[in-house]
């Protein structure tokens, strides 16, 4: 599992390089800003102690959920977006409060909730991922 973030972590790195490329600053600070934090999160993963996660996992999976909805957002808002970028930044943007809230109420992460919705976000987050270099540079 911990390969795993490290793995989507330089993904969004890379990613943020060619949105550089693509004269979208904000977007890629954004980007880069994300694939710090999940990198963040994959470092702290095995920090689990008294049902909870050390504040730096919180902090990495903060960046990660913020970051990247609000890259993704200015992306999509870009000329070399695609059609389904616009819809999985909003929905993402739309997860953020109500993860922030469950985290916040459910400490422990208790509620199945949590766990659901954050799985949705993180599978809406690989979508964009995996789709979006093939609209950054086709040739």
């Amino acid at each position: 599992m911990t390969l795993g973030f490290f793995l989507i972590g330089i993904n969004q790195i890379i990613l943020s390089w060619l949105l550089i490329k693509d004269n979208n600053l904000l977007a890629s600070v954004c980007l880069f800003l994300s694939g710090i934090g999940v990198c963040l999160v994959g470092l702290t993963t095995h920090e689990y102690s008294n049902g909870k996660f050390s504040k730096k996992h919180y902090l990495g999976a903060g960046m990660q959920f913020l970051f990247f909805s609000l890259g993704a957002l200015v992306y999509s808002l870009s000329e070399s977006s695609w059609n389904l970028s616009l819809p999985i930044s909003i929905i993402t943007i739309i997860f953020v409060p109500i993860l922030f809230y469950y985290h916040k109420k459910y400490k422990y992460h208790k509620t199945s909730y949590f766990g659901l919705l954050q799985k949705l976000n993180v599978f809406l987050i690989n979508i964009w991922l995996i789709l979006s270099p093939l609209y950054l540079h086709p040739q």
